[in-house]
């Protein structure tokens, strides 16, 4: 059978497969003005991105149209639980509630079903990746931009951390988080990275995503 997660489809237009690319994540969100601020920054560069969003945080108009002002930007939008919760003190039941009420709530707001999740915290165990039927996306550089709310820090640990394939963990919650990719994203584009979604990621680098399985990067 097809499984939904293979995308076959050709590199997205204005890729150079030849140069390095990278995906930009943000969990926890949305947040009405530090999203669509993060959102303008991508754009501005010909970048995009993919936004973990929680289920319960999406109920104002302000979120539903920082999600939709990412969406038209090319961004994807993806799953991180409904309430935040510790996927590995669930049981499967209660682990496909709290991503199926995602979907839910995102296709009544926006259209749209997330076809990848990222649990919070990264925290899985084998009972729990049987229960998610959906490709696990972790990280290979973590920001830590919720411990230091510094731009600056923010952009050390990516400038120091990156490589062709990665996938940069940060928060669209913080103010200092949209600083930080204001900021990096110029050095990014003049060391050659392109930075995309991660279906994206996936798909440029030939990685065919299947569920239950764990990626940190695209290497």
């Amino acid at each position: 059978e097809d499984d939904p997660f293979t995308n076959t489809a050709d590199i997205p237009e204005g890729i150079d497969p030849t140069k390095p690319v990278i995906a930009f994540t943000f969990d926890d969100g949305p947040n009405g003005s530090t999203t669509k601020r993060i959102v303008d920054a991508l754009k501005k560069h010909g970048a995009r991105a993919t936004f973990f969003i929680v289920g319960d945080r999406i109920g104002s108009e302000k979120q539903i149209d920082a999600m939709q002002y990412a969406v038209e930007a090319g961004c994807e939008i993806a799953n991180h639980t409904w309430s935040h919760a510790k996927l590995t003190k669930l049981d499967s039941e209660g682990i496909k509630e709290e991503i199926e009420k995602v979907n839910d709530a995102l296709e009544d707001a926006i259209g749209i079903r997330t076809s990848l999740l990222r649990p919070p915290g990264g925290s899985t165990n084998e009972a729990t990746l049987k229960a998610i039927k959906y490709p696990v996306i972790k990280w290979d550089v973590d920001t830590r931009d919720w411990e230091s709310r510094n731009a600056d820090a923010v952009v050390k640990q990516i400038k120091e951390n990156v490589q062709d394939g990665s996938i940069v963990l940060m928060h669209d919650l913080y103010k200092s988080t949209a600083e930080a990719v204001e900021k990096v994203l110029p050095w990014l584009v003049e060391q050659g990275y392109q930075v995309v979604t991660v279906s994206e990621l996936m798909q440029i680098k030939g990685v065919e995503m299947q569920r239950s399985v764990v990626y940190f990067s695209a290497n």
